[in-house]
């Protein structure tokens, strides 16, 4: 091998060496980024509205769990079901019935539109099932589908308006036993 040999090999070693070193070193700063940037809100599926000099963030309700999507649709009809309630009162309790598996409220906010959702929380007491309340519009909320035992399923909610307006209501709900 004579030395113009040996010389372009050595370029096109270093050419080599240069090119890998730039390509993991934007790919270790794009894998840097992607590790400990903040989520983004689109992928958490949250809008914002403005309303009255400030930003409110509106969550929609969660998908139905994947196990009950998973069973065959024959098994039994009613798997989910959405109730409508009236405007709730604070201390009131409202009995319901329902064959569903899991169970999604959606109510209007006592003061209609001029409420604004600002804090909530939703306990099904039979068997510790945390659900989450959503402002789907101006005085309008719903919950994610909550999941039901057999029997009786006391749910407590507890929800703030952004006027410091506190309501805290029991809704028993009878699901009874599949035969």
């Amino acid at each position: 091998m004579n030395f113009l040999e040996l010389k372009r090999l050595r370029q096109l070693a270093t050419g080599i060496l240069t090119f890998t070193t730039v390509l993991v070193l934007i790919l270790g700063f794009w894998l840097w980024g992607s590790v400990f940037a903040r989520p983004s809100r689109t992928l958490a599926k949250i809008d914002s509205r403005v309303g009255k000099n400030k930003v409110q963030s509106v969550r929609h309700p969660a998908a139905v769990s994947p196990a009950i999507m998973a069973q065959p649709l024959s098994a039994t009809p009613a798997k989910i079901e959405t109730m409508a309630l009236e405007c709730l009162k604070d201390g009131q309790n409202v009995f319901k019935t329902t064959t569903a598996r899991q169970l999604r409220l959606k109510m209007d906010l006592c003061h209609g539109r001029a409420a604004n959702l600002e804090k909530s929380n939703v306990l099904n007491r039979s068997n510790g099932f945390e659900a989450t309340l959503f402002q789907m519009e101006q005085g309008h909320v719903s919950s994610d589908y909550i999941n039901l035992v057999d029997g009786e399923n006391q749910i407590a909610m507890k929800f703030i308006d952004d006027k410091g307006r506190s309501i805290s209501t029991t809704i028993t709900v009878s699901r009874p036993a599949p035969l």
